[in-house]
C-alpha cells in the first residue's frame, strides 16, 4: 500500500501521518520513520525491503524526500539521463516493493509529480491525500473545533480576535502573492499552539471554561506585534542595519505602513508607560493596572534599559510625526516616513531633525532617504 501525503495544510496532513501510524503499527515495532533530508534511495529500499517482526505488515514513512528532490532537480536543471533521475529511479522501485510494506510519503506543501511517478502511483493504486489550508468560515470552525479538542469553548468574538492577531496578512480569503514569494497562509500549527494556551488558561477558571476576546488579548502576541518588538529591540540596539532589514522584511510581507507605525507607537507608548509605573521596580499591582502581560516584563525591561529613559519619549514622538506625515500627505508615500523614522529612531543622522529628511519640511522625504544612504551610518 502506498499514501502520498501533501498540500498546504501541513498541520492536518501531519495529523493525518500520525492517525496512519496508529493504525499501520500500533505497537512501534514493525515501523521506521525517515527524514527526507538526509535519506537517500538506498536507505529507503532497505527500510522498505526488511522484514517485520513476528511477521504481519510493516510501515516505513519518509518526510521531505520528494520535497528535497524537487529542489535539487531545480537547482541542477536537465539531467544527464532518466538513470540519474531519482524519481525515474522510485518509480522504477515501486512496483516491486514488497507486498507487505505500507509506504507512506509525507510533503511539508504541495508536490507536482513529474508525470511517470504520477503514473506509476495511479496503477498502483496509491492514496494520494491533498491537504488544502481551511480559510473564512471554514478556519473559523477549525479553530472552535481545536478549542474544544482541549476542553474548552471559544467564543466567536475571541475567535476572530485570534485569528486576526496570528494571520495579519489574511484569513478570511487566500492571500495574494507579493515581491514574487508565495502568499503566506495562515500558520495552523501557530494557531493550535495559542489554542492550548488559551485552553489551558480558561480551564483554570471557576467561572467555566470559556476562551474570551480578553483572553486573547492579554495571552497572544500578534504575528506582526511579534515583528515589531524585534525591530524595536534593533531601535533600541541603534543597529540601523537590523532595523532597516526588519522593516522591509514587514512590508515584503505585506504589512501596510499604516499597521506598522500605530504598533511602533504602542510599543513605545507602552515603554513610556512602564517606565512611569518604575520599570523593572514596578510592583506586580502596578503592572496588573497597566495592563501589561506578565510575558512581556523581560523585553520590556531589555528595551528600556537598551533605549535608555530619556530616549523613551523621543521615540513616541518621532513615530508621531511620521504618521502625521503620512495622514497629511506630506509624505508622498507611507514607506518612505517609516524608513525616515526607522533612521531617526536609530540615530543614524543626529542632524535629521534639523535637515530636510524630517517629513515636515516641502523636500520629498523619499529623496531625503536616498541622499542619506549615500553616507555612512554611524
Amino acid at each position: 500500500m502506498l499514501y502520498l501525503l501533501h498540500g498546504a495544510d501541513s498541520f492536518s496532513s501531519a495529523a493525518r501521518l500520525a492517525e496512519l501510524r496508529r493504525e499501520l503499527d500500533p505497537t512501534g515495532f514493525n515501523g521506521v520513520s525517515l527524514d527526507g533530508q538526509e535519506t537517500s534511495l538506498d536507505a529507503l529500499r532497505a527500510a522498505c525491503d526488511a522484514l517485520a517482526f513476528f511477521g504481519g505488515g510493516r510501515c516505513v514513512d519518509v518526510r521531505g524526500l520528494l520535497t528535497r528532490w524537487g529542489v535539487a532537480g531545480g537547482k541542477k536543471g536537465a539531467r544527464a539521463s532518466a538513470g540519474d533521475d531519482p524519481f525515474e529511479q522510485l518509480a522504477a522501485y515501486l512496483p516491486a516493493m514488497a507486498p507487505t510494506t505500507t509506504l507512506i510519503l509525507w510533503e511539508p506543501g504541495s508536490i507536482d509529480l513529474p508525470a511517470r511517478l504520477r503514473r506509476v502511483l495511479q496503477e498502483l493504486d496509491a492514496r494520494v491525500e491533498r491537504f488544502e489550508a481551511p480559510l473564512g468560515r471554514d478556519l473559523q470552525a477549525w479553530v472552535v473545533s481545536r478549542a474544544r479538542a482541549y476542553g474548552a469553548a471559544i467564543r466567536p468574538d475571541a475567535a476572530i480576535a485570534l485569528l486576526d492577531a496570528v494571520c495579519p496578512r489574511g484569513w478570511r480569503e487566500a492571500p495574494r502573492a507579493r515581491g514574487g514569494a508565495a502568499p503566506q497562509l495562515p500558520n495552523l500549527h501557530r494557531l493550535d499552539s495559542e489554542l492550548h494556551k488559551l485552553a489551558t488558561a480558561a480551564c483554570g477558571r471557576p467561572d467555566g471554561e470559556i476562551i474570551t476576546a480578553s483572553d486573547v488579548a492579554t495571552l497572544v502576541v500578534g504575528e506582526e506585534a511579534t515583528d515589531v518588538f524585534a525591530l524595536v529591540n534593533a531601535v533600541a540596539d541603534r543597529n540601523t542595519g537590523a532595523a532597516l532589514a526588519r522593516l522591509r522584511g514587514l512590508l515584503d510581507g505585506g504589512v501596510a505602513p499604516e499597521a506598522i507605525l500605530p504598533l511602533l507607537a504602542s510599543q513605545f507608548s507602552t515603554l513610556a508607560r512602564y517606565r512611569a509605573a518604575g520599570g523593572p521596580r514596578a510592583d506586580r499591582g502596578a503592572i496588573e493596572r497597566l495592563g501589561i502581560n506578565p510575558n512581556r516584563l523581560a523585553h520590556l525591561a531589555r528595551q528600556l534599559a537598551q533605549l535608555g529613559e530619556a530616549r523613551v519619549t523621543r521615540c513616541i514622538a518621532v513615530v508621531l510625526e511620521a504618521d502625521e506625515a503620512v495622514k497629511t500627505g506630506r509624505a508622498p508615500r507611507g514607506e518612505d516616513a517609516l524608513y525616515w523614522a526607522v533612521l531617526e529612531l536609530c540615530g543614524a543622522s543626529s542632524w535629521a531633525r534639523s535637515s530636510s529628511l524630517c517629513p515636515r519640511r516641502s523636500v520629498s522625504p523619499r529623496l531625503s532617504l536616498l541622499l542619506l544612504l549615500r553616507l555612512p551610518l554611524t
